[in-house]
């Protein structure tokens, strides 16, 4: 089976950052955590720009996180 990457795929910026919310911070429509837990927190959930969060696995958002981007209508 051939490997995906969106190396090339046109849309996609590569970037390295030294702050950790700068990817929050993106406008995008989703935001997909998939690592580790708590991933999305109580400091770091205002950052947040996306319409839509979807958790991929391990609980990455906190119950504070949750109720705060519930009332930003995330």
């Amino acid at each position: 089976m051939k490997a995906t990457s969106l190396k090339n795929y046109s849309h996609a910026e590569d970037i390295e950052t030294l702050d950790p919310t700068y990817i929050l911070r993106k406008d995008c429509d989703i935001f997909a955590p998939c690592a580790g837990d708590g991933t999305l927190n109580q400091y770091n959930a205002q950052h947040l720009k996306a319409r839509v969060v979807i958790e991929g696995a391990n609980g990455p958002t906190t119950f504070k996180a949750d109720a705060m981007l519930e009332a930003k209508g995330v």
